[in-house]
């Protein structure tokens, strides 16, 4: 719905927006119903982070959360990105909506190249750069690494990849 306002500039009913919300979390609930019960049934228990310190590598200054919005190739996709200090206070943040891309993960790519270039641009030094796509974070490590770490490879985020 927030994508709604931001790139087609349209607004849903107050009833629409509130039956959605009711329905988007029954979905959750129901979701974590499912991995609390798969959890229990396999006896794995996922490791929880208290906060973004044991994450953060230890010459980090700054940590930037990146993500994007993609539904489908035919529609614009949104990016967005926020730069926090160790301290977890917020210093800057920016959004945009980008021309369509085939797949969500070249979208991820792509706010991730996005955001690294205007970070680099405004000089911010020592960043670790966060995202919710384990692929593309699976990408950027074998990458990096220069070796294959998983079998299955992104090829349509791959320039992408080499640019970031």
């Amino acid at each position: 719905m927030r994508n709604n306002i931001l790139f087609h500039h349209k607004r849903d009913h107050i009833l629409r927006v509130i039956h959605a919300a009711i329905r988007e979390n029954q979905c959750w609930n129901k979701a974590m119903d499912i991995e609390s019960s798969q959890k229990q049934s396999t006896g794995v228990q996922r490791n929880q982070m208290e906060n973004i310190h044991e994450v953060l590598p230890p010459l980090t200054n700054l940590y930037c959360l990146v993500d994007a919005s993609w539904k489908s190739n035919q529609e614009l996709a949104g990016i967005g990105w926020s730069l926090h200090s160790k301290e977890s206070i917020q210093k800057i943040r920016g959004s945009s909506s980008i021309v369509p891309t085939n797949t969500s993960i070249e979208a991820e790519a792509m706010a991730m190249l996005m955001t690294v270039q205007q970070i680099k641009s405004l000089r911010y030094e020592n960043v670790a750069f966060i995202s919710d796509c384990n692929q593309l974070i699976d990408e950027l490590n074998q990458f990096y690494a220069e070796e294959t770490i998983i079998s299955k490879r992104v090829t349509e985020a791959a320039s992408m990849i080499r640019d970031i």
